[in-house]
């Protein structure tokens, strides 16, 4: 489920078409290919703080903690772009210690979780590409690296996507929304902007999780009429 914000009755929105495997791999499967991405993680010592934050983190969808936690997410079929922070570079404990509430998990993930993560599989090449990380903020991924951090190891495939291992956590950028509803200062601004938000169905951004009676069950989304 995504939520589509509108001030003052005017949607804004962001859109970005789906990432296919680049051109310059040839189909042979890289090292670590019959792996998930949560498989490959799990075979990283310097990934082990992170990995920890994955598996408390639940997707928080319709205003409601869901099941599934961001380690069977990226366990599963789906395709993504992980940008895997190191050991050491964030402070594990106090992400957890946030995802017992859930405003708290709400806010691990679309902080942090989501910044690190991207639909489809997006490598890096000799070109410096824009994508659209799952928190919708963009960010700009080349040999130097993603957003002015360093990758460490990149293209690291998977076979449900690309693992790129980066030398500390990604900024988060807030927009102009987020400044007028997060900040305290703000808050009777805030309120008003929020009152104008809805939630709307969006499958291609959605996280299926098989089928039942032939119809596509997503574990992130209420899809129901």
């Amino acid at each position: 489920m995504k939520a589509i914000h509108y001030i003052l009755g005017v949607a804004i929105c962001s859109m970005a078409a789906c990432t296919d495997w680049d051109d310059h791999y040839d189909g042979e499967l890289a090292e670590g290919g019959s792996m998930t991405l949560w498989e490959q993680m799990q075979q990283r010592p310097e990934l082990s703080d992170f990995c920890e934050v994955l598996e408390h983190t639940k997707l928080f969808r319709m205003h409601k903690k869901t099941n599934a936690s961001y380690a069977e997410i990226l366990n599963s079929g789906q395709s993504f772009t992980v940008m895997a922070p190191v050991n050491g570079t964030f402070d594990k404990q106090a992400y957890i210690d946030q995802t017992a509430t859930d405003k708290g998990d709400s806010i691990v993930e679309k902080f942090f979780v989501l910044n690190h993560i991207a639909r489809s599989a997006n490598s890096v090449t000799s070109a410096e590409k824009n994508i659209l990380m799952m928190n919708n903020k963009r960010a700009s991924l080349s040999l130097d690296g993603i957003n002015n951090v360093k990758i460490k190891e990149n293209n690291l495939h998977a076979k449900n996507g690309i693992l790129h291992i980066v030398s500390e956590k990604l900024p988060y950028y807030y927009n102009l929304y987020e400044q007028m509803t997060d900040r305290e200062e703000f808050k009777a601004i805030g309120d008003f902007i929020r009152s104008y938000d809805r939630d709307e169905f969006d499958e291609n951004n959605s996280v299926q999780n098989g089928t039942v009676d032939g119809v596509p069950v997503y574990i992130d989304s209420d899809n129901r009429a």
